[in-house]
């Protein structure tokens, strides 16, 4: 075989092993094994203008639309949840603070339309404002993501979302908001 053959040989297996690396359907594995998806989200962060201003001409959220890493041995809600506690932009906020632990976020056993956050009592401090714009963070990213566990045969769009402090429904979070019913977007 002649130099250009060669060349052209080497290029043809240059491009199948290229090939072969890009075509992954978004999934990678990581060195321990386990397989990574990642997937288009849409986050949502606190509008500063809205909370420096107090004028309600402006919405309290802002949506960033990103894409969200997630192994296949990690809490899909978890990850998403975890997203929000940097703001990715100038004029943008997050109330997911580090000082708020969730313990678990799943889809509810008895009523699969209702996802249920379960959060650690410590770091749970903040005004009225906090409070509500922590709920509309959380319940407007978990509703807008059709995030599913592969081990979730829940085939209902999830509408409702249902805090609990330390495993028990509570009457708020921090103190302001009625939290004993699941809330929606409105």
């Amino acid at each position: 075989m002649n130099r250009k053959g060669y060349v052209i040989l080497v290029l043809c297996l240059f491009m199948v092993v290229l090939v072969m690396m890009l075509s992954g359907c978004g999934d990678n594995e990581e060195p321990n094994g386990d397989v990574i998806t990642t997937i288009p989200v849409k986050l949502y962060y606190v509008n500063e203008e809205y909370v420096t201003t107090g004028d309600e001409t402006f919405p309290e959220l802002l949506m960033v639309e990103s894409a969200l890493q997630i192994s296949e041995n990690e809490n899909p809600y978890l990850a998403l949840v975890d997203a929000l506690r940097e703001a990715p932009g100038e004029g943008m906020s997050t109330m997911v603070t580090g000082d708020i632990n969730f313990l678990d976020i799943a889809v509810s056993k008895e009523d699969p339309e209702i996802i249920v956050v379960d959060l650690d009592s410590n770091g749970l401090s903040g005004g009225s404002l906090g409070e509500g714009l922590f709920i509309k963070q959380v319940v407007y990213t978990l509703l807008e993501n059709g995030i599913m566990q592969k081990s979730d045969l829940n085939e209902k769009e999830i509408k409702k979302v249902q805090f609990l402090v330390d495993g028990q429904v509570v009457e708020s979070l921090m103190g302001h908001i009625d939290a004993r019913e699941p809330f929606t977007r409105q």
